[in-house]
């Protein structure tokens, strides 16, 4: 039997690289035969320059840059198979995970680690782009990124604006003419699930700032400071982002990738789908395990699992999915799994839970594995 592994990463616990090693070895482990391919998946956040450049055969690249909060760091970025393609993920630099505590304050977080990345691979010679944002700790509608692609932003003295979500209270101008060339000459398709807006209710204050710390009086002061930056780019240059599908992902960054990049947001699944030749894979198994952290309600709503499952029973290929966490699922259509394993074996913290993960996923992949191979006979 044939069988692809192709999971989620489990937050905090497992990459989605460590998930499928774990289902591997489980499935080895019975001892059962089976011919097994792996491809981890990743949907803009973090965790999706290693799956892709595992899936591709690609290369991992290293850059110095700034944190959400301007201090030094080292970020990883990489490569397709190609060679052509660079794989940029916004979290690796201005990531939520890369701060604690009080640091965590989207008024004074910015992405400017994410458009140092990306102006190394210019540099390096990359044209094609694939850049995933999720997981962000800012707000800035990517000031940050831009200005380090030379893109200007000041204010009424014709001073720089800080370059973060507060700083955009005094955004007077919008000054491209001092962009990279190389940006002209390159394509960027932006991997991302979320749909929305930069600003209103569904916007990308109202809808993630609080966790990102955040509070009512902040959320409403950086809702109007992304606005007032929609408001400037489409006085000045002519381009209308605010009510645009996809531009509150990352705290504004979509819909600056778009303004300033001419960036086409694509949804994670689908840059999967090109470039990890998932069709194909599906096609070939006979069974797909893949998994997350949490099945629950949500999953119906763009996560990586749910369309993987869709895929494949549009394909005729059932799916098993692994949850730390899993309820009964409901949805307006049918729920694409075959079945959902829960893989848990007793009563544990969450803690506890993240810690043993690695040894649950291979017992439940073991487990599973050996009844799968019982019905069968």
């Amino acid at each position: 039997m044939n069988v692809l592994i192709a999971p989620d990463s489990f937050k905090d616990a497992a990459s989605a690289v460590e998930v499928a090693q774990c289902l591997r070895s489980g499935v080895e482990a019975s001892g059962l035969a089976a011919n097994i391919r792996a491809i981890p998946l990743a949907d803009g956040g973090e965790g999706t320059v290693e799956a892709l450049v595992h899936a591709t055969g690609g290369t991992f690249f290293e850059s110095n840059c700034a944190d959400p909060r301007f201090r030094p760091i080292r970020a990883r970025w990489g490569s397709l198979g190609d060679g052509e393609t660079a794989i940029i993920e916004m979290a690796a630099a201005s990531g939520l995970q890369l701060l604690r505590g009080a640091d965590r304050n989207p008024w004074e977080t910015s992405t400017v680690g994410t458009g140092t990345l990306i102006s190394d691979a210019l540099k390096a010679g990359f044209r094609r782009f694939i850049i995933g944002i999720g997981g962000s700790a800012t707000n800035d509608g990517g000031v940050g990124a831009l200005a380090q692609l030379g893109v200007r932003f000041d204010n009424e003295a014709g001073k720089s604006i800080s370059l973060t979500g507060g700083g955009l209270s005094s955004l007077h101008s919008i000054d491209t003419d001092s962009l990279m060339p190389e940006v002209l000459e390159s394509q960027f398709v932006v991997a991302c699930d979320v749909t929305n807006p930069l600003t209103g209710p569904t916007g990308a204050a109202q809808v993630y700032g609080a966790q990102k710390g955040a509070d009512e009086q902040m959320i409403r002061r950086l809702d109007r400071n992304l606005g007032r930056f929609a408001r400037i780019w489409e006085a000045q240059h002519g381009i209308s982002i605010e009510d645009l599908p996809g531009a509150g992902a990352a705290g504004g960054l979509g819909g600056g990738l778009m303004a300033g990049l001419g960036a086409k947001l694509v949804r994670g699944f689908e840059v999967m789908r090109q470039y990890a030749q998932i069709d194909e894979a599906i096609e070939w198994a006979d069974l797909i395990f893949t998994g997350e952290g949490s099945i629950d309600h949500q999953s119906a709503f763009g996560k990586l699992t749910w369309a993987l499952a869709e895929r494949g029973h549009a394909l005729g290929t059932p799916t098993i999915a692994f949850g730390g966490q899993t309820e009964i699922l409901h949805s307006s259509g049918p729920n694409p799994f075959a079945a959902v394993v829960p893989i848990s074996d007793q009563p544990m913290t969450l803690e506890s839970a993240i810690q043993e993960t690695p040894r649950l996923l291979k017992q439940a992949a073991e487990q599973t594995w050996r009844l799968i191979h019982l019905g069968a006979r």
